[in-house]
């Protein structure tokens, strides 16, 4: 925001990403609306590319290096150590050090989430994973300790939006076993 109001004109599409050698059009952490959505602009400092659909966490090492400055500018794949600080889901296939918009809050029709033994019903909240470019469901019969013991830390909730049958299936890469359906997002903005 600036001292007259929030950003209202964009040369980014919500879908697209800069690479590192374009550089930051929009200002990293700025926040967008369109609709009932809100977006942030952010920088990728993993070191692999995001995926549309994918949750991704806020960079802490380079929030405390700046600290606390660039808490919302910088996200990277979700690791255990940064689990409880997811940031949102990707909008568009990112490459290292590059730059795109994470959707924060409002429906998103593709996110990507795990497939489990165990069918999830709406309603259910979801989140990321360590290492994995999908959320896991949150169903009370199928707890994982790592959800577990994170949920009542999180800045940042996915609800799902339909029901997701439970899948035998298995396979290899970051997405196998997975799917893609609508969800709710709802993460920290400020």
């Amino acid at each position: 925001m600036t001292a007259e109001g929030p950003k209202t004109l964009f040369l980014t599409a919500i879908t697209d990403f800069q690479t590192a050698a374009i550089g930051d059009l929009e200002g990293v952490g700025t926040i967008r609306q369109e609709g009932a959505n809100f977006y942030r602009y952010v920088k990728n400092a993993s070191g692999s590319t995001l995926l549309a659909g994918m949750p991704v966490c806020y960079d802490l090492l380079a929030a405390t290096a700046s600290g606390g400055a660039k808490f919302h500018e910088e996200v990277i794949i979700p690791t255990s150590a940064t689990l409880n600080t997811f940031a949102g889901i990707a909008m568009a296939a990112t490459t290292t050090l590059g730059f795109g918009w994470i959707q924060i809050e409002g429906y998103y029709a593709s996110v990507i989430i795990s497939l489990g033994k165990t069918s999830i019903a709406a309603g259910i909240n979801a989140f990321p994973a360590d290492t994995v470019s999908y959320v896991v469901g949150n169903s009370l019969a199928a707890q994982s300790l790592t959800v577990d013991s994170i949920s009542n830390q999180m800045v940042g909730r996915i609800n799902l939006a339909v029901t997701i049958a439970s899948s035998s299936a298995s396979g290899a890469g970051a997405t196998a076993n997975s799917t893609a359906v609508g969800c709710h997002i709802h993460c920290l903005t400020v």
